[in-house]
């Protein structure tokens, strides 16, 4: 048995290593974001509302060579922010 992240089994499963069909998820990625100052709360529960929350920081951190990094980058991407964002 290996317990890694999905795309790690999707390339053991390519290069045969796992079984392609015997890959099953285990755990969700929880993300999760904070402020240096403490304010209202942070409403992230819509789109439009992700999307404004994104855009009114003046400094976005993420760690840009791991998993989470990865995530954040795809959900810019899916809020269609990231040439708002960049990198």
């Amino acid at each position: 048995m290996v317990v890694i992240e999905t795309h790690m089994l999707d390339d053991l499963a390519t290069k045969e290593f796992v079984a392609r069909t015997s890959i099953r998820p285990l755990a969700a990625l929880r993300m999760g974001l904070a402020t240096r100052e403490p304010g209202p709360d942070p409403r992230t529960d819509t789109v439009p509302a992700s999307s404004a929350r994104v855009l009114a920081a003046r400094t976005i951190g993420y760690i840009g060579d791991g998993h989470s990094g990865d995530v954040f980058l795809k959900i810019v991407d899916r809020l269609k922010l990231r040439n708002r964002v960049g990198r």
